[in-house]
């Protein structure tokens, strides 16, 4: 989007002021694209502080519930809002799952990469268990990357997935073109 972490963007660019109680909205964190109607809050290396300097922080809410509220903070300027993360159970994709209404999961149709999703998604549901959600729960979905051609092994994982899934799984998915 015209930014290169660590080159363009600070700590103080990302959500990290926000997230330490430092900032009242995140509307600081808010830079334009090249794009019309396309906004970002930008991350970098920074945002590794997050683990050791939030437990601890003066917060207006609950620290797992801080990037919701950030959210709301400029929600009103926005249509959607899309939060991309990544699969570790840290307190910034903890905050990420609890400010999503909708979690969309990205799964190869191999059976190492299924596996692997499905033992995230099990701990995912043990950490919301335990916490405070306000009664709010996310909507998981998953969508299905790599399949093969009618008949590969793909298709085959993909069946499975799909019996065990059920409607989590998401009627398209992405193939692999040659």
């Amino acid at each position: 989007f015209g930014y290169i972490p660590d080159l363009h963007v600070t700590g103080d660019d990302t959500v990290l002021p926000w997230m330490l109680g430092q900032r009242d909205d995140l509307s600081y964190a808010v830079k334009p694209t090249a794009w019309p109607n396309l906004e970002i809050i930008p991350s970098c290396l920074a945002m590794q502080a997050l683990e050791q300097q939030m437990p601890g922080a003066v917060l207006p809410v609950a620290e797992h519930m801080m990037l919701r509220a950030g959210i709301e903070t400029i929600m009103d300027n926005y249509d959607v809002v899309l939060i991309d993360g990544h699969p570790d159970l840290g307190l910034g994709t903890i905050n990420q799952i609890c400010a999503s209404d909708i979690i969309l999961v990205a799964t190869s149709a191999e059976l190492n990469d299924y596996m692997s999703s499905v033992q995230h998604f099990t701990a995912v549901r043990d950490v919301l268990r335990d916490l405070d959600l306000g009664g709010f729960e996310p909507t998981l979905k998953v969508l299905l990357t790599k399949l093969g051609n009618p008949g590969s092994s793909s298709r085959w994982m993909e069946e499975q997935i799909r019996n065990q899934l059920g409607g989590l799984v998401l009627g398209g998915g992405i193939a692999i073109t040659d």
